[in-house]
């Protein structure tokens, strides 16, 4: 009796070890695919390295319990491969892989993860014509980006999800929900630049901009309506000039500054 109890704990631990092992070749095979994916799209090879991605996931499908690193591994091979049938201009595709990431980044992810998929979600939605369900999109990923710890990638999300709200909200001809949403997006930007000192993107610049192209929308929009626009054109113009002035003060490109003076001048001609 003592022989046979001896001859199970033996197999059954033999039986673990070999669970271990291959659990660990099979997340080696895993993650040797997932970097050759990036590779593959790095080089603009997509096909492979879509190919990489969907061995990635068949790999992942054959793993009982992955760690919180393999679920986030597997969350960015999905992100990838949304964005390839994005690409493809499969937009249902794209969003049903995009779904897929955000599920498993609820239940095992950050909130960045969770605000990042939610942005990819949001960019699905443009693409299918879907301005509400980009609103929605949007609005959940402000709350998410609430609740990152992180000062500059809270500002930085914050204002990301803002300033494509107040898009989505200005396509909607949601005129002063969409200044509002873009004032926010402001704000987060001005934090972000104050934490991070950077300043070589031009964010709050762009800012500005946007605020003065969302004036000059309602201010068309008005026009056509044949009602009293004086006072959004002025706003228009205004937030176009501080865009002028703060990209003149940090060294815009030519051409971008080229491109805000014309704004200017297009407006001034309403």
């Amino acid at each position: 009796m003592k022989v046979i109890i001896l001859l199970m704990i033996i197999i059954g631990c033999s039986s673990l070890k070999t669970s271990s092992t291959d659990k660990k070749n099979v997340v080696n095979r895993l993650m040797v695919n997932f970097k050759a994916g990036k590779e593959s799209f790095e080089l603009k090879n997509y096909k492979e390295g879509k190919i990489q991605f969907d061995s990635c996931l068949n790999h992942y499908n054959e793993l009982s319990e992955p760690t919180n690193s393999e679920y986030i591994t597997v969350g960015d091979c999905l992100k990838k491969l949304g964005w390839y049938w994005r690409k493809q201009k499969a937009h249902d595709r794209a969003h049903a892989f995009h779904i897929k990431r955000l599920n498993l980044m609820q239940k095992h992810g950050t909130p960045v993860e969770v605000h990042d998929s939610f942005l990819s979600l949001d960019i699905d939605a443009y693409y299918l014509k879907d301005l509400k369900l980009s609103q929605s999109y949007l609005e959940q990923s402000i709350e998410v980006a609430k609740s990152i710890k992180d000062n500059t990638i809270r500002s930085r999300s914050l204002a990301m999800s803002e300033n494509n709200l107040a898009g989505t909200l200005s396509d909607l001809k949601d005129f002063p929900n969409a200044v509002g949403a873009s004032h926010e997006a402001l704000d987060h930007w001005l934090e972000y630049e104050e934490v991070s000192s950077n300043l070589k993107e031009h964010r709050v610049v762009w800012a500005f901009y946007n605020l003065g192209n969302i004036y000059e929308k309602w201010a068309n929009s008005l026009r056509r309506e044949k009602k009293q626009f004086m006072p959004e054109k002025n706003q228009a113009l205004r937030f176009y000039q501080l865009s002028l002035e703060r990209g003149r003060e940090h060294e815009l490109l030519l051409d971008d500054l080229d491109k805000i003076e014309l704004a200017i001048s297009r407006v001034g001609g309403l």
